[in-house]
């Protein structure tokens, strides 16, 4: 009894100290200064003329640019519409034979994702985490070697949540100190790397 008390006590000492771990997600092309802004902005000049991958270039998206995707016409068929586009009206399969017009397409995905996660916990108690960012995708649809589609998604991310639990340490050290103990160190491992599954080592008995 007296071992669970001195773990209580530590535990106690321990709960008053709080942890914060910042993880921080990103995917950039380097377009536009990887500045959401500037690339919808120039987004939004799509459409008003014919464009060329060379014109495409000249207005700043340079499709060699790292971590852009190249996708064959049918794949990018069935991203913007989807499997719909190869049945027939009575929902029978195509035949390869009769979609040999994709082979004149080609598709761009353009990515954009920063995303910042903040978690903050006293461990004897409450735990909160917030996640904010930006999601951007463009996707380009080229027959041959004109632009003959183009789309946008953009989202803005903001979500807070926590999790209250008085005495949740003490609670748990008091009916099991050594998975407490395990525990603990679990927890130390996600503030390290927050979002991932921590790997617990298994106690030999």
């Amino acid at each position: 009894m007296k071992f669970v008390v001195l773990i209580a006590m530590i535990a106690a000492g321990v709960a008053g100290i709080g942890c914060t771990s910042v993880a921080v997600s990103e995917v950039e092309s380097g377009l536009f200064e990887n500045r959401t802004e500037k690339i919808i902005a120039a987004y939004e000049l799509l459409g008003r003329e014919p464009i060329t991958q060379e014109k495409l270039k000249e207005i700043g998206f340079d499709l060699s640019a790292p971590n852009i995707e190249r996708i064959p016409g049918s794949t990018a068929f069935r991203r913007i519409f989807g499997d719909r586009v190869f049945n027939h009206g009575d929902g029978a399969r195509k035949l390869n034979s009769a979609i040999k017009e994709f082979s004149n397409y080609s598709g761009f995905v353009i990515p954009y994702r920063k995303m910042i996660t903040t978690s903050d916990r006293i461990y004897f108690s409450e735990k909160t985490v917030r996640r904010e960012g930006e999601l951007l995708k463009i996707i380009l649809l080229f027959r041959d070697d004109m632009l003959c589609y183009h789309e946008l998604e953009y989202s803005k991310v903001d979500i807070y949540y926590s999790r209250y639990a008085f005495g949740e340490a003490i609670l748990t050290i008091i009916k099991s100190p050594g998975s407490a103990a395990l525990d603990i160190i679990a927890t130390l491992q996600e503030y390290q790397q927050p979002g991932l599954e921590p790997f617990i080592p298994i106690p030999i008995p």
